[in-house]
């Protein structure tokens, strides 16, 4: 992990944001899209789901508009990605796929058709904007790992902060 890094995992479970998912049954949320900014994320095509079919955790996020992928943008570029993907049984496989922050595709996973609902964890490595995940309704994240590296302003006024304590630190000493 670079210097300055953070890593987070974010599992749309109501201590982070409530919109009242969790407890018994199925049902779905939705999700304007900003909800979990404070964690770093923006979502879109999206809506919160409970359900006891997720062996993680039973909630996530799944694709909510037909015909487009749901969406997960990073609001400060990621360079790892891990996501916990349920499949359900479709029989047709699933697609996900990391976009730099350029919208560039950096890399594409398909994941083969499954019989029952199935969990797999995608990985990515590089400078990921955003992640793409589909077809709706039947394919969902219950987990995001990620971790974002602050951009040269942020690292180099961090560094320079630490430089001015050290140098204070040593003019109190040298009296």
């Amino acid at each position: 992990v670079p210097v300055f890094a953070s890593a987070d995992v974010v599992t749309f479970r109501s201590n982070e944001v409530n919109l009242g998912q969790g407890g018994g049954g199925i049902y779905r949320t939705a999700v304007a899209g900003s909800e979990w900014a404070p964690f770093g994320l923006a979502l879109a095509n999206v809506s919160l789901y409970t359900s006891p079919f997720d062996p993680v955790d039973g909630v996530g996020i799944v694709g909510e508009v037909s015909g487009l992928a749901g969406a997960i943008s990073f609001l400060t570029p990621a360079t790892t990605v891990s996501l916990d993907v349920l499949q359900g049984n479709i029989n047709s496989p699933a697609v996900v796929r990391a976009y730099r922050p350029d919208g560039t595709l950096l890399q594409e996973q398909l994941l083969g058709a499954v019989s029952q609902t199935t969990v797999r964890v995608v990985g990515f490595e590089g400078v990921v904007g955003r992640v793409e995940f589909s077809p709706s309704d039947f394919t969902a994240v219950s987990t995001v790992r990620f971790t974002s590296v602050p951009g040269p302003g942020v690292a180099a006024s961090m560094v320079l902060g630490l430089a001015g304590l050290q140098r204070r630190r040593r003019s109190q000493w040298s009296v």
